[in-house]
């Protein structure tokens, strides 16, 4: 099971927020509801300034697909990866 960095995320998307100058994109904020749709990330990705990956013991395919998308459109990517002990080989692999 993946640890959740549900509280993390909105910290960070606050921070964003508040300096008035951009509004951040987050998916239990401004998702459609439900699962995941990757197409809808994937979009937000590419409609992006920047991307801001939140990373802790292990990461889903979404969030490696939306990654790498924002690399594939040259958007910089602020890594934030969680020290929180022990990360799996293919979430390390992946950082």
């Amino acid at each position: 099971m993946r640890p959740s960095l549900k509280s993390e995320r909105k910290f960070v998307a606050s921070v964003i927020d508040e300096m008035g100058i951009m509004r951040s994109w987050f998916w239990e904020r401004d998702g459609i509801g439900g699962p995941c749709d990757k197409s809808v990330c994937i979009e937000a990705v590419r409609s992006s300034d920047f991307m801001v990956l939140l990373i802790s013991s292990d990461t889903s395919a979404i969030v490696q697909e939306e990654a790498m998308e924002a690399i594939r459109v040259n958007a910089p990517c602020l890594v934030l990866a969680k020290q929180n002990g022990s990360r799996r080989k293919e979430c390390q692999e992946f950082l």
